[in-house]
């Protein structure tokens, strides 16, 4: 008999069925796998809002208070000098140079002796002593989850004739306040009334004139603060503060102005270190710290002062300072207080430190848009010099993945995730806000965690299901093709 030429065609049509089935179940299989992992969301996009989340556990409020004691003689006005004064107005008056009511002979001694207060006024007993206290506020970052901390130099230590001269000014006032109530009491009790503006105004510039000549400013004592976001009524944020140690500080502008603080502490929140020389102009960045005139609004409440802020803006520039060294320009937002906080790259990687703007040379006022910033490449020279490793903390770890849960709706695992970090790190920040919103959604039925279970025993199910049925079908195609064989050799 001669070959049926339909033989080859039929085998091929009968087993054509086997690949297809076999793609299709390796396709089924494949999606199995992607619904039961939860490593497809983290490839999404981060969002801005999820940036700010994750860094501001870590963004801290950095206060450095500087006190001195400032030492001035008493000024004393002697009895024979008093009189010379005194005559010369009586003799003006005698003249009918100046009326002779009291209100004008008092301001006419008062203005003789303040308008010539080096031919009359002499340094007494005792000395006079005032505290004079500055406090400085900028932001900072958190590299070690055992309390390495980076932020300015300027805002730790300014140079030292920059804080004489600021708290002899603050001294100044206190002295100058005393000095005014003294003259109240004066023009009370001899004329009547409060005394004339002009005279008040005066005895201010008499007195600062004699302070500034004798006052001595003694040895400036430094006590730096690092606060986290905890919010706790009644305690003002110093006392949230953990005092923080200045372990290593460079020159503040035009001079690497960068600091490394040590504050005590274990499992704190850290950011993740990135690399500011692969960023280009035009790339988008982040500047998160605590600028004054929104920490410290006089509308806003002091509860509202552990909440940073976030700007936004693009790498405007790569500009060099004067000593050789370079330094990124943006125009994000930056005001004062900023000063010190960190700059994340869209990764949420820190790329830098706010440091200063600019200054219009014509009217004193800050320039928008013109900002700049230290890069981590600089900053790496200090935390190298000290031996500073920066390292990711295992509470920063579980807070990322817990905000992860909580954003797919699976608020038991967030719930799971975020009670472990309290367990580690009691005191950790945000983490009490997040466990309560966790628990809330969980009350009101929201949580969606039951959801890849459900569907992966579903797919599973499915593939379990065609396995079954492809088995079957290979079984009894596999049959019905031996009977085709036979009957058509």
């Amino acid at each position: 008999m001669s070959p049926n030429p339909c033989r080859p065609r039929r085998r091929v049509l009968e087993s054509a069925g086997l690949p297809v089935r076999c793609t299709f179940l390796v396709a089924l299989c494949a999606a199995w796998l992607a619904a039961c992992s939860s490593a497809a969301a983290d490839a999404e996009q981060v969002k801005p809002s999820r940036l700010f989340e994750l860094t501001k556990p870590a963004t801290v409020r950095v206060e450095a208070h500087f006190k001195a004691n400032i030492s001035v003689p008493t000024p004393d006005l002697p009895p024979h000098k008093a009189q010379a004064a005194t005559q010369r107005i009586a003799a003006k008056v005698q003249q009918g140079q100046i009326p002779r009511e009291p209100a004008a002979v008092m301001k006419a001694v008062l203005q003789e002796i303040l308008l010539n207060w080096p031919s009359y006024v002499v340094v007494s007993d005792p000395v006079r002593m005032v505290a004079g206290t500055i406090t400085a506020s900028g932001s900072g970052f958190l590299v070690t989850p055992d309390g390495y901390v980076v932020t300015n130099a300027h805002v730790v230590a300014p140079g030292e004739e920059q804080l004489k001269q600021q708290l002899a000014v603050i001294a100044l006032g206190k002295l100058v306040e005393e000095d005014m109530k003294d003259l109240a009491e004066l023009w009370e009790g001899e004329v009547g009334g409060p005394p004339p503006e002009d005279i008040k105004k005066l005895l201010n510039n008499t007195a600062v004139a004699f302070y500034q000549r004798f006052m001595q400013v003694g040895k400036v004592t430094t006590t730096v603060y690092t606060a986290m976001g905890v919010t706790v009524p009644g305690v003002t944020i110093t006392q949230k503060g953990i005092q923080s140690e200045v372990s290593l500080v460079g020159a503040p502008i035009p001079g690497k102005d960068v600091a490394i603080l040590k504050a005590e502490g274990k499992n704190l929140p850290t950011l993740p270190i990135g690399d500011d020389t692969m960023l280009s102009t035009g790339d988008q960045i982040y500047v998160v710290g605590y600028p004054g005139a929104a920490t410290f609004h006089p509308l806003l409440s002091q509860e509202s002062q552990v909440e940073p802020t976030f700007t936004s803006g693009v790498i405007s520039a790569r500009k060099s300072m004067t000593g050789g060294w370079e330094i990124l320009q943006t125009d994000a937002a930056v005001t004062h207080g900023n000063s010190g906080g960190p700059v994340i790259d869209s990764a949420g990687r820190v790329i830098g430190i706010a440091t200063f703007g600019s200054i219009d040379p014509s009217t004193g006022q800050e320039i928008a848009g013109m900002n700049f910033v230290i890069p981590m490449s600089v900053i790496q020279q200090f935390l190298d010099r000290h031996n500073v490793q920066p390292a990711e903390s295992i509470v920063s770890t579980l807070y990322a993945q817990a905000l992860q849960e909580r954003d797919r709706h699976y608020y038991k695992k967030a719930m799971k995730l975020l009670q472990e970090i309290n367990a580690i790190a009691p005191g950790h920040p945000y983490v009490h806000e997040q466990i309560s919103l966790s628990q809330k959604a969980i009350t009101e039925g929201k949580d969606e965690s039951w959801r890849p279970v459900l569907m992966c025993a579903i797919i599973g199910a499915a593939v379990v299901l065609v396995l079954g049925v492809g088995v079957v079908v290979l079984r009894r195609r596999g049959g019905r093709a031996a009977v085709l064989d036979s009957v058509t050799r």
